[in-house]
């Protein structure tokens, strides 16, 4: 099954004020069946400006899938979504720079 694996992302200022609310695309992958609670190891996220963007310091990081959606209008082969756990950015703490 095809499946488009999604991430919640909040960007945040110092004040903890909402600057913006994305979804940040992994990718699109061919995998086996998918259920909530499965654990998905991906790249860990950073800023580039309010880009959100790999960043390569950081370790791996682990995040549950907590939600699945299929499209019962679409007839096509169009791929599932699946969304991982909300992750939060703060502005100028997790900006990578040039990195």
């Amino acid at each position: 099954m095809n499946y488009i694996v999604l991430q919640p992302v909040t960007l945040r200022d110092f004040n903890n004020e909402i600057m913006a609310e994305n979804h940040y695309l992994h990718g699109e992958y061919n995998l086996p069946y998918i259920s909530p609670g499965v654990t998905f190891v991906t790249h860990a996220l950073g800023l580039k400006g309010f880009e959100i963007v790999v960043d390569p310091r950081f370790e791996p990081q682990k995040h549950k899938v907590v939600d699945i959606e299929i499209s019962l209008l679409d007839t096509s082969d169009a791929p599932i979504k699946v969304y991982l756990e909300p992750i939060t950015l703060i502005i100028g703490q997790h900006d990578i720079g040039n990195a």
